[in-house]
This record gives C-alpha cells, sequence and structure tokens, in this order.
C-alpha cells in the first residue's frame, strides 16, 4: 500500500439503493437550550461547529453499490450523506441557515437519481440516423482465443486480518486473491493485477457488528474469482494474473474514509505487488513456490471493476511516487468511478463505460479519459469506449444472477424497476444478454493487455478508434475513442479554449463550454448544456463529481450555424503541415440537442488546393444516441476519423488548414481534439515530474467569519507551472464551501488555499466538523493524494442531546503559515552548549527535551567509530555504543572515558542494529545480511537467537516499537514508502504509509512517551516529528544543531520520551 495514512478521518459519504423520503409536518424547533435545533420525523438538525449536522435515521442498513447518493432538505442538495458504524443513519454538514426550516428531509442519488422520465430532457430533432460508413472492420485475430499454455493455480488467503488497509480508519483487511499462471512457461512472465468493485461482502445469516470479517454462519461473497475468463485467457498466453480480494475495503469504504475507498484500493493493490515481489525472490513461504523466479513485476498491467476502476488508477499514481516503482505499463478501469478527476500520465489507459449501466449511471469514468489527455506531454495510447446494451455487474460472474447464488442483481433494475425501457430494459433488443457481455469483457480486457504489455499491435485498431470489432462478441457494438500518443499526433486545435488559430467562418458562432449549469460555485466558462435540458447522467463529459462538483468539466467547442457551409477554420502549425508521415484527420464530435447533424471536412494546402469529405460517410458520431429520456439518450463525443488517403489532390506535405462546415441550413455539434495521428501505443513514462498533495488541517471555528489555510504543496519545484482546480466540499452550501483555480507557479513547491470560515458563539454536538478539500484534473504534475481534510474544531462547549458537557477537541492553537511548516532550506544553525558555559566544540551533545541546547555534553571513542544507541542494562535510559569492527564497546551513562564492557558479534562488514527483540527491557544486537536478520537476545557474542527475513536487499531499515507492545520490530523504507511489521515473522507489511520526502534522513522513536515509536524525518538540521503511524503534517518540526551534525535518537533521561543527540566530530 502507498499514499498518505491518516488514521481518524472522518466517515465518508453514503450509499442508498433507493431513494428515500422522509417528511415532517410536525418538524419544529426544539427547546431553546437544546443541541437539537430542530427536531422532525426520523431527522434531526444539530448545532455543529460552524454550521450544523442534519441525521436522518434508516429502518435498515444500505445495500452496496458504487454510486453515493446525498442528503436533500426540501429539494435543495445539503451534501455528501455519511453512513453511521452500524448503517442505521445517514448525516450530512452544512453552514445553511435555511435547514432550520426544513419541512422535508429526502435521500436521493443526487443528479443520477433519474428515474426514467417520460418528460423534462428535451428529445428534439431525430432519434437516430443511420449513417453509412461501411462495414466495421472485424479483426482476424481474436483477442479471447486461448494460447498455448496450460493454466495453473497459485491461489493464496492470508487471513481476513491481514493487513492494514491505507486511509481507512485503522483497519485491517484480507490478502486473499486467485493467481493464474501459464505452467509451462519459463523465466519470469508479465503479471495483470485484477481488483473488483464495491458489492455485498457477506450473505445470509447474522452479520458481524463489526462489518468484517463476515458472521460465522453468514456466507463471504469472492467476487475476485468473477473474471476468470479473462484471467484464465492471459494466463494461457503467458501472463500471470493475480485477482485480488476487496471485501474488508468494500464493507469499511463509505463508513471510514473520506475518498470512498480509493486509496485504500490502491494501496491493496501495491500490497500484493509487495508480497508477490517476495514470492517471485522466495521469501514470501505463505505462498505457491511454483511463483518463485515467475514474476516480471518490471512489467505490470491493472484492471479494476467499478470502484476498483478508481483504485487502479489510484495505484498507479501510488506506484509512481514510489522511490523504486514497479514497471505499470497499462491501466484498463471498468465501469468505474472517479469521484476526485484523478488525471494519469504516463500509463496507456483504457476506459470501458457500459451504456446500459444503471449504478454509475452518468459513465463517470469517462473524465479519466478527458482529463488525462493533455495533463503532461506524455506518449502513450489513451482510448475510451462506449459498449452498447452493457450493464455494470455482468462482467462479473459473481454479481450475475443465475451463475451465483447470493447478491446478484441486473443493475439496470435501479434506473428502470419495470426492466420495460425499450432500450436496456432486461428484454430489449439492445441489451446484452449476461454470457455476450461477459464475452465482450474477456475479448476487451484481454486484448488491451495483448497489446500494450505483450506487443501485439495486430490488435491495435479495437482500440485507436478505427472501429474495428472482435469476431467473438457477435453484434455488439462498441464505439471506441482514441487520443494517440505524442509522438504519433500533430493537435492541430484541442477545441477546449480560445486560439488564434481557430475561428468561426460563413456566420457561425463557436463558443467554448464546460460542465453543465447550475453548478455549487460560480464557472468561469459558460456551461455546456442546461441542465433542465440535459441531466448529468445523461453527459458522461459533464457529469459532476462528489468531491469537485465545481471542476470545469469536459471543456470543449460548440459550433452553431444558421447558413448551410458556415463553420470553423483551423490553421496548421507553421512547424506541422507536412503530414504524410501520419495516417488520419481525427476529432471528436456529438450532435446538440437539435438532433441528427453532418458536417462537411475540408483540407487546404498551401497552394489552395482542397478537399473534402462527409461526417456521416465515415462516422456515427453525429447521429444521437438511443433513448428517449434522462439517463439515456446520453451526449457522447464519439470518434471521428477519416483517412488522409481520402483527400486526393491535397499536398501533405503542406497542409494549411481544417475547414469544418454544417450541412443543411441551420444545426449545431459539439467538437474536441483536432488532430493528424498515426495508431500506435507509444511508451510509457513522464519524465520528471513532481507529485501534488493536499495537506490536511485542523482549525478552531472562532467566533465570527474567517478563514482556515490549506497547503497544496509539490515534492520538488517544477519546471512548468502546475495547474489545478481546488474544491472545499464538505456537503454546505454556505461560506465553506470554496471553489477556484490553483497555480503553483514554475519554481515553487507550496501555495495556500483559503477556505471560509462561518464562526460563532454556540454550543455543538460533535467535536469537530470535517470539509473535504480536493484538487481536480491535475495538469503538470502527478498526485496520488488529492483529498485533504479540513477539520473544524469547536472551541465553545460540545454539549450531547441530553444536556451531557464532554470534552472539546484539542486546541490546534493559531494556524501560522502551513507553507512554512515543512520548510525547504535549514533552519539556522544552533550551538549545542547554552550560552555562559564552557564551550565543547566537539562530542556528543544529547537533549533532554526540544529546547536548543544539550543537556549532556562530553566526548567518548573516536571520530571514526560507528555509534549505536540502546538500553543495555534495563534502566530505561539510552547509552552510546562504539563500534570498531568486530569490536563494541559499550557505556553505561552519559560520560566519556572507558567503556563499561567490550565484546564482540557478527562480522566486521556487517550492518548492526539495535532493538529489545524480546521486550524485556534490554537493548540487543541484529546484523543484516541483504534481507536477512540475525538477532540476538542479550548483550554477548555467540549465534542469533532469531533470523528473519523481512523485505528486500536494497530497503534501509528501521528498527522500532510501533504497536506498543515492548518489542522492537523491523520497517522497511523505500523513498517516502514505509513498510512496518509488528512482528519479527516473514511477511507482508502490516502497515504501509508515506511520509516526507524519499531524499529525507529518516529517525525513529517514541517522541511523546506514549510507548509507540513513530517516525520523523530529518531536513539539514530541521527536524519533522510524527507522533502516530500516519502520514499528514508534522506534528512538531524543530530546528537542532547544524546541517553536517551526525544525529541520534534516545531517551537520555529515562522519562520515556525519545529526544535528539547529535555528534560533531569536526
Amino acid at each position: 500500500m502507498h499514499g498518505p495514512s491518516r488514521a481518524g478521518r472522518g466517515c465518508a459519504a453514503a450509499l442508498l439503493a433507493t431513494a428515500l423520503v422522509l417528511t415532517s409536518a410536525s418538524a419544529g424547533q426544539a427547546a431553546p437550550d437544546s443541541p437539537v435545533v430542530v427536531d422532525g420525523e426520523g431527522w434531526s438538525v444539530e448545532q455543529a461547529p460552524g454550521g450544523y449536522v442534519v441525521t436522518l435515521e434508516l429502518d435498515e442498513p444500505l445495500p452496496v453499490r458504487a454510486a453515493v447518493p446525498q442528503l436533500v432538505a426540501d429539494g435543495e442538495p445539503l451534501g455528501l450523506a455519511r453512513e453511521s458504524l452500524d448503517g442505521l443513519s445517514l448525516s450530512a454538514v452544512t453552514t445553511d441557515d435555511a435547514v432550520l426550516d426544513a419541512e422535508e428531509i429526502t435521500l436521493s442519488w443526487g443528479e443520477e437519481d433519474q428515474a426514467l422520465r417520460s418528460s423534462g430532457s428535451r428529445t428534439t430533432g431525430p432519434q437516430a440516423v443511420d449513417p453509412e460508413p461501411g462495414d466495421r472492420e472485424v479483426l482476424d485475430v481474436d483477442p479471447a482465443q486461448d494460447g498455448d499454455y496450460t493454466v495453473g493455480r497459485a491461489d493464496y488467503d492470508l487471513g481476513t486480518q491481514a493487513v492494514d488497509l491505507v486511509e481507512i480508519g485503522g483497519i485491517k483487511g484480507e490478502m486473499r486473491a486467485a493467481v493464474y499462471y501459464p505452467v509451462e512457461a519459463q523465466g519470469e512472465r508479465p503479471v495483470v493485477v485484477f481488483q473488483h468493485g464495491r458489492h455485498g461482502s457477506c450473505s445470509q445469516g447474522t452479520p458481524n457488528p463489526n462489518r468484517y470479517p463476515c458472521g460465522p454462519d453468514q456466507v463471504e461473497i469472492p467476487s475476485y474469482l468473477g473474471y476468470d475468463a479473462p484471467a484464465e485467457t492471459l494466463a494461457s498466453l503467458g501472463y500471470v494474473v493475480v485477482s485480488v480480494s476487496a471485501n474488508a475495503i468494500n464493507s469499511n469504504d463509505n463508513q471510514l474514509a473520506i475518498d470512498y475507498g480509493a486509496t485504500a484500493r490502491g494501496g491493496l493493490v501495491l500490497s500484493h505487488l509487495d508480497l508477490l515481489a517476495e514470492a517471485n525472490a522466495g521469501t514470501a513461504p505463505e505462498l505457491d513456490p511454483v511463483l518463485r523466479g515467475r514474476l516480471d513485476l518490471d512489467r505490470v498491467g491493472l484492471m479494476g471493476h467499478s470502484r476498483g476502476g478508481d483504485g487502479v488508477v489510484r495505484a498507479a499514481l501510488m506506484n509512481a511516487e514510489r522511490t523504486e516503482p514497479y514497471g505499470i505499463e497499462s491501466v484498463l478501469p471498468l465501469a468505474p468511478v472517479d469521484f476526485g478527476r484523478l488525471s494519469l500520465p504516463g500509463v496507456p489507459t483504457y476506459t470501458v463505460l457500459p451504456y446500459c449501466d444503471g449504478d454509475v449511471v452518468n459513465l463517470q469514468g469517462q473524465h479519466f479519459f478527458e482529463d488525462s489527455r493533455y495533463a503532461v506531454d506524455d506518449d502513450v495510447l489513451r482510448a475510451t469506449a462506449l459498449v452498447m446494451g452493457a450493464n455494470h455487474n455482468f462482467f462479473n460472474t459473481v454479481w450475475t444472477p443465475g451463475l451465483y447464488p447470493y447478491s446478484v442483481s441486473d443493475d439496470w433494475a435501479f434506473q428502470d424497476r419495470s426492466q420495460t425501457n425499450t432500450v436496456c430494459g432486461a428484454s430489449a433488443e439492445p441489451r446484452l444478454p449476461a454470457a455476450e457481455q461477459y464475452a465482450l469483457g474477456d475479448a476487451y480486457i484481454s486484448g488491451w493487455f495483448r497489446l500494450t504489455m505483450g506487443g501485439e499491435e495486430e490488435l491495435l485498431p479495437l482500440f485507436d478508434g478505427s472501429g474495428a470489432l472482435p469476431a467473438s462478441i457477435g453484434d455488439a457494438e462498441v464505439f471506441t475513442v482514441a487520443q494517440q500518443p505524442g509522438s504519433s499526433r500533430v493537435d492541430v486545435a484541442p477545441l477546449t479554449a480560445d486560439s488564434p488559430r481557430v475561428r468561426a467562418a460563413g456566420g457561425a458562432r463557436l463558443t467554448y463550454c464546460a460542465s453543465l449549469s447550475e453548478r455549487p460555485y460560480p464557472q468561469q466558462v459558460s456551461p455546456c448544456a442546461d441542465i433542465a435540458d440535459v441531466t448529468s447522467s445523461q453527459a458522461p463529459h459533464w457529469t459532476p463529481m462528489r468531491f469537485a462538483p465545481s471542476a470545469p468539466a469536459g471543456q470543449m467547442a460548440i459550433l452553431e450555424w444558421s447558413t448551410a457551409g458556415a463553420g470553423l477554420r483551423a490553421d496548421v502549425p507553421a512547424g506541422a503541415r507536412d503530414v504524410t508521415d501520419l495516417s488520419n484527420l481525427t476529432f471528436r464530435a456529438a450532435p446538440t440537442l437539435a438532433g441528427a447533424q453532418d458536417l462537411t471536412v475540408t483540407l487546404v494546402d498551401g497552394a489552395g488546393r482542397s478537399a473534402s469529405a462527409l461526417v456521416s460517410e465515415v462516422s456515427e458520431a453525429l447521429s444521437p444516441l438511443p433513448g428517449e429520456a434522462s439517463p439515456l439518450r446520453k451526449v457522447y463525443l464519439r470518434a471521428v476519423e477519416i483517412p488522409l488517403s481520402t483527400f486526393e489532390g491535397v499536398e501533405l506535405t503542406d497542409v494549411r488548414q481544417v475547414r469544418l462546415a454544417g450541412v443543411g441550413d441551420s444545426g449545431a455539434a459539439y467538437l474536441s481534439d483536432l488532430t493528424f495521428s498515426s495508431p500506435a501505443v507509444g511508451s510509457p513514462g513522464t519524465g520528471d515530474i513532481p507529485s501534488l498533495t493536499v495537506a490536511d488541517a485542523t482549525v478552531n471555528e472562532g467566533t465570527g467569519p474567517g478563514t482556515a489555510a490549506v497547503a497544496l504543496r509539490l515534492s520538488a519545484p517544477s519546471a512548468t507551472a502546475v495547474r489545478t482546480y481546488v474544491e472545499a466540499n464538505g456537503g454546505e452550501t454556505g461560506a465553506q464551501r470554496l471553489a477556484a483555480p490553483v497555480v503553483i507557479p514554475a519554481g515553487q513547491t507550496c501555495v495556500v488555499f483559503d477556505v471560509p470560515l462561518e464562526g460563532d458563539r454556540r454550543t455543538a454536538t460533535v467535536p469537530t466538523t470535517s470539509v473535504t478539500v480536493t484538487a481536480a484534473a491535475v495538469v503538470g504534475a502527478s498526485s496520488a493524494d488529492t483529498f485533504g481534510q479540513l477539520s473544524v474544531r469547536e472551541d465553545d462547549a460540545v454539549v450531547d442531546r441530553d444536556g451531557i458537557v464532554h470534552d472539546m477537541a484539542p486546541d490546534p492553537g493559531p494556524q501560522g503559515d502551513v507553507c512554512a511548516t515543512a520548510p525547504e532550506e535549514p533552519g539556522e544553525p544552533t550551538e549545542p552548549t547554552e550560552p555562559g558555559t564552557p564551550a565543547l566544540t566537539t562530542g556528543f551533545f544529547l537533549n533532554d527535551g526540544w529546547g536548543p541546547w544539550a543537556t549532556y555534553a562530553f566526548r567518548y571513542g573516536r571520530a571514526t567509530d560507528e555509534v549505536l544507541v540502546g538500553d543495555w542494562d534495563g534502566d530505561s535510559n539510552d547509552t552510546i555504543t562504539l563500534r570498531r569492527g568486530r569490536e563494541l564497546h559499550v557505556s553505561d551513562a552519559q560520560r566519556g572515558g572507558d567503556a563499561a564492557r567490550v565484546f564482540s558479534y557478527g562480522r566486521a562488514g556487517d550492518v548492526v542494529l539495535v532493538g529489545d527483540w524480546d521486550g524485556d527491557g534490554v537493548d540487543t544486537l541484529a546484523v543484516r545480511r541483504g534481507n536477512e536478520y540475525h538477532l540476538k537476545n542479550s548483550v554477548t557474542g555467540g549465534a542469533a537467537d532469531v533470523v528473519v527475513r523481512y523485505g528486500r536487499a536494497g530497503d534501509e531499515v528501521v528498527v522500532g516499537d510501533w504497536d506498543g507492545d515492548g518489542k522492537d520490530t523491523l520497517a522497511v523504507r523505500r523513498g517516502k514508502e514505509y513498510h512496518v511489521r509488528n512482528s519479527l515473522t516473514a511477511g507482508p507489511a502490516q502497515q504501509v504509509l508515506t511520509y516526507g520526502r524519499a531524499t529525507d534522513v529518516v529517525l525513529a522513536g517514541d517522541w511523546d512517551a506514549d510507548g509507540k515509536d513513530t517516525f520523523a524525518v530529518r531536513r539539514g538540521n530541521v527536524y519533522h516529528v510524527k507522533n502516530a503511524i500516519s502520514g499528514g503534517d508534522a506534528d512538531r518540526v524543530q530546528s537542532y544543531g547544524r546541517a553536517a551534525d551526525e544525529v541520534f535518537v534516545g531517551d537520555w533521561n529515562g522519562d520515556g520520551r525519545d529526544t535528539l543527540g547529535v555528534r560533531r566530530t569536526s
């Protein structure tokens, strides 16, 4: 796992299968001294820091779905609904005083809750046009055809509590996977990891009150076994496929994760890759030894279904921030969510969108394509496919009725309970039967990885936008749109914003737009459609995302004409007019609500010669998609690809202009991405780009209007500006909502985003409320950590509904300069001896506290001695031991002079560690050889008492008592990522987190005397100390000594608190 682990973050939004409406004619104001200000029938409004908490009681726990609902008061959205731990209530936070007058509280699916309206969204214009682009190519090669290898299985299950899950409240989860491998294949094979999405984890019987593991009489749903067909196809062709279980995440994401489990899912993928790396090295005894030497983790592909799609994108981003990343070459999100508007630079990505998806009905995964295509200058193929007739669930056999006995459904019923819709209803002619949809999934999943990882370029026409289909999918219709790699295309006009090279002609009107109307925060550009005409369920490009609903989405052009032949003209850049090495002119297009359209496409060369083609001759793009009302008849840009050979007579060495002209007396079309290109896969990678992090923050609410500062930080300065859209969205409709574009200028590493606060002098029923701060659609950087949590502390009093006064949360104090909490330059050097005392310029300077001067200053040993620190006699005081070759010189006090004892241990070249391995209160030694550790439980020479393997030979190792049980164990560091294990046994890390930067010096100690060691990082003479095993901001930032000092950690006075010491040799 990877990414900052922020234990104790607030709950995330909850899910509900059907819209619930609770009305109360008797809803009214509570007693004046009650913290409950409105008490309705089954719902209430209570005071909270700076606002109110609205709570809705439920009769039964919520069904499990990928999509997310929201609470609504009298038709006005309050924001994301949060699910309680028992699943019997939901809540939302608001600062809008209008909630005090609420008569009705509604829980709905937000704008996705469009129950197949027969009116509302307009259906003007023709329902469809049958262009005649000719027969679509059917490939000779079948991507789902099995290969020659026998498929073996090497499944593993390390238990339901085997690994700590990232960013999900400190819970543990299962490490379980089905492993499919090619039996006869020799050597290391490419690895593809599958991750299922959000589905029920347990069925039947009595549920566990903690939700997971399942109750003893329950059936655990094996969602990870639902992708056998593509797994077996790929394994028969020489790939190792690992399909991982994520039931613990599914059982806890809505309650305990602010990002609905996206980071936990990404972390779980990386945890399995870490375990597989150990298996490949022969150091994972829990796994089948057949995997040893069989896994090429420099060639990894990821497929994620539903919320697992968001998870594998997050995993790729998290992996990119590792010092030693795995070689993730390809990602396939299948019917995914994208709650945070992630951009994924440098990785070939193929997003599959089922047209009849009844769960993720708005097809929000389209944003992966939209937000990544111009995020950085990379060289990879990106594609997205609209699969007609497919629903959400039937890509997984365990979710499909008739193929598994528990927790199965046709998800289209969420939109059409009667299943009578003529396009997507269960018996509708366009609907794909379950077996055909599953076969289609096999073909496209297998084909994508065979192309991008296996180099089978004969499969490229399935994914390059040219419209080819595999024979194995029968009559299924798939519309694929692609952006070719940077080295294989010339961008004439992205058509996302005004450009001096693009202009309207002949009286046409050309405008640029983004999103739908009525966003929570004002937009800087015109909406692409009015939400009264096009709902978010009909608009994959523009559908607002949960954590960034105001972020501009789907920027594109609208071309409108009222005279035949009017249109736009785009000048080809001067250095790109020779297109003889390219194959096609391509762009994306869709009709507006005016109905079916057509355009004439013309190329003009430097001599004025021109040639034209009609869009309708090559593409269905300008024909409306099927359906009569929301959520169907979606507005979706499809591919227009015209071979350059079509434009006869035009000199392709000197193409000067592309013209698009309307056909007919009037019309309108959406347009984007005008390019010359050739199909290619490209090469993964982004070069050296920084990563962006949104920091957490905690502030007091105050007594009136104020602001809270949230830091946006880059891991390193960027050569170009980094851009993102930041939104503070804790469900508020009042002062605590803010959305704005943010730019981190080139050369800088931190900017501040100020969130408005609405303080008061009232008590509250809860000690804190939280606002999620999201960085969406990042351009110019990678970002695995796009969510920050702003916690607002109640600073008046906390009084519950019964009038009982409770303790308030710790006072965070004044906020200060949040960018200065991570200084780029070392602090001012401090001298270790107090002014007025005899100067000691070299030696050891040990500090019992966090002041600027040493408590103990003395000389001991030689400047060339290696220094070890430990409690060698069990008196609770750490002292210095010096190592010279095999000899160790142990001191029993903070002093110089002779050693108290001398003994020999290990070899002169060994790496020596210190720890209390058996919990007896005495520190002893261990030597490290590669990833093998030889531990002694006494301060003597002789053979090791314990030998344990952990991590990799190249890892940096850190020793600490991470769980407070009195025994020291190991953690390994890879860049800024820490893999912590709480026992001296082999196996995967039990907690993985990121903290600081890859270039930091890491320290470990019990800084707050709670019995648990945690991490600190050193930058020069500045120390960033954490008091929990988590990422996020430091709890203490302290300068001590000089940047050139050698630093140590110890409890020098036996008070239970570790502090710093330095050795200065000159």
